[in-house]
């Protein structure tokens, strides 16, 4: 008994200390954010599935002219322009636009009028993405899509494996399913991943059909997915490559070899890819390589230039002009104790 209540101290302690490091610390990021003309909207998504279900963590978001950036616990935003900024309390991973909230609590979607404070809920939800037309949510094995401004139903998809990577591009909607088998156990239906079976699809959400969809097999997960003139980018950590899947009939990119990967991401025709190469016993220490940095990838030349020496950032997000880095500032070095956080810092690299 007295262990059991010198552990449950200890723990009470750390969560003590945790949360007076995090208050004590805590920065705001001195970012002056420069112009930016792109009239498009991006994310920066970090997906994966398990059995456990979808995850995804979202520190950026950018459309026509404004960044917007959540803090590590999701439950505060920034917005950026070049003239100024602001930053709001929102529902934990919630999605602001004008002066829209779409949220998630408890499996269900809920919108909120920024202006009026009043709560609507839409449906059950496990995640949702978003642009300036359209709102797409996963649930139970559909995917659905609605005007972000009437939240009128456009569309409905019904997968036919495990959702694990979706997203809005303009008027597409992108998807990567996994092959999963069912079993019957001790009467109770489970779900067993084959790993070895992805399949990749593009659909119009004008007239609600699907495009074009390909299968790919591989074993392991797919990391950091993202999609890039209708073709989907990802690496695989068993070669140490970023490898595609083209749904493109005038596009083969090659696959490109490149160790140390740790995020990718896209604008609207091109790829970039952050890589750093790590050494730890407590302290992680960069080791200095040729091959760490950010990296631009032509997709119509075939051609991958180094942009940046910056590696340490843990997100990038790419508008067509410029690269955005997310890096978290912890209160001890890297590595030591990653729970103390006291900010995030913001970088602005021109392409």
């Amino acid at each position: 008994m007295k262990k059991v209540l010198l552990i449950s101290s200890l723990v009470g302690v750390f969560l003590l200390l945790t949360i007076l490091m995090s208050t004590l610390f805590f920065n705001h990021p001195s970012f002056k954010m420069m112009n930016d003309s792109d009239s498009n909207t991006y994310c920066s998504n970090e997906y994966g599935s398990s059995i456990a279900g979808l995850y995804v963590k979202n520190y950026m978001s950018y459309s026509n002219g404004t960044l917007l950036v959540r803090n590590n616990d999701m439950n505060k935003l920034t917005s950026f322009t070049s003239e100024s900024s602001i930053t709001l309390s929102i529902p934990e991973k919630g999605y602001l636009f004008d002066d829209k909230c779409f949220y998630i609590k408890n499996n269900k979607l809920y919108f909120n009028n920024v202006n009026t404070n009043t709560n609507v809920l839409i449906d059950d939800c496990e995640y949702f993405v978003a642009n300036e037309m359209y709102i797409a949510y996963y649930k139970t094995d559909s995917i659905v899509v609605k005007y972000i401004d009437t939240l009128k139903t456009k569309c409905s998809f019904r997968l036919e494996n495990e959702i694990y990577y979706f997203n809005i591009l303009y008027d597409k909607l992108y998807t990567v399913e996994r092959k999963y088998n069912q079993y019957t156990y001790d009467g109770l239906p489970i779900k067993i991943v084959d790993g070895e079976n992805y399949k990749f699809s593009e659909y119009d959400l004008d007239s609600c059909k699907i495009l074009e969809s390909k299968k790919a097999n591989y074993k392991n997960d797919l990391l950091y997915i993202t999609v890039c003139s209708d073709v989907f980018f990802f690496y695989y950590d068993e070669t140490q490559t970023i490898n595609n899947v083209s749904l493109n009939d005038k596009i083969s990119p090659k696959t490109l070899s490149h160790p140390d990967v740790k995020y990718i991401t896209s604008n609207s025709d091109e790829l970039y890819f952050v890589s750093e190469k790590t050494e730890s016993t407590v302290v992680i220490k960069t080791v200095n390589t040729p091959y760490n940095g950010i990296w631009k990838f032509d997709l119509k030349q075939n051609d991958t230039q180094k942009i940046s020496d910056e590696c340490e950032c843990d997100q990038i997000l790419a508008t067509d002009n410029y690269i955005y880095t997310y890096t978290i500032d912890y209160i001890l070095p890297r590595g030591m104790a990653n729970l103390w956080i006291k900010g995030y810092s913001l970088n602005q690299i021109a392409v």
